[in-house]
């Protein structure tokens, strides 16, 4: 014999749950359907010191299963690229055009970036670095949490903002403490277009 209350929790966690895998679903097939991805983006890094955040715009290009080009164009040149399960970041030099960055500073925008291309894959539950929760939305958010403590020296969580039709992330927003997050909105966003090899190919 049932007492309602539980019954009736029960009930509504399993509707929890059953929406949170359809969404999970929603989310998997609709990147199943992209190749790849070239985008302008936006970048406001707000930290509690500054009155006006931080702006920086650029291009990103995502060829499937794991070649990103994420390219800073305003204020300051620079381009980090991950292919063939290689990271690398060049900086603009007037002199010398794009040269290698060899600097071992870890920033929270470094480790987002070593982890783009597994996330446009829809690779979340299988992350060793991140553990995933779904916020159905709208929109439809995946947030993601360091499950390393080394990690969340930098970075408290990632959001992943997903489009109406969860084939693509429209907004990623990087809580990096109390006092400083990032917010990066992709806009022009061209999907399943050819792309040059030499987009993700190291500079010479």
């Amino acid at each position: 014999m049932c007492n309602h209350g539980p019954c009736v929790l029960a009930f509504f966690c399993c509707i929890a749950f059953s929406v949170s895998a359809d969404e999970w679903e929603r989310i998997r097939h609709g990147i199943r359907t992209v190749k790849t991805i070239d985008a302008r983006f936006r970048q406001e890094k707000n930290l509690k010191i500054l009155k006006k955040p931080l702006v920086s715009t650029g291009r990103f290009v995502y060829r499937s299963p794991n070649s990103v080009r994420w390219e800073y164009i305003e204020p300051i040149r620079s381009v980090s690229l991950v292919h063939k399960g290689i990271a690398q970041r060049y900086v603009w030099s007037r002199e010398e055009g794009f040269i290698q960055d060899a600097s071992s500073n870890i920033e929270a925008m470094q480790i987002v970036m070593g982890k783009l291309s597994d996330w446009m894959s829809g690779r979340f539950t299988r992350d060793e670095t991140f553990s995933a929760t779904l916020k159905p939305g709208p929109p439809v958010t995946v947030v993601l949490t360091p499950r390393d403590d080394a990690i969340a020296d930098f970075i408290q969580r990632v959001e992943l903002a997903f489009s109406a039709d969860c084939r693509v992330v429209e907004e990623v927003r990087i809580t990096e403490s109390e006092r400083a997050s990032t917010v990066i909105r992709f806009e022009e966003v061209k999907l399943n277009t050819q792309l040059p090899d030499n987009l993700f190919e190291a500079f010479d």
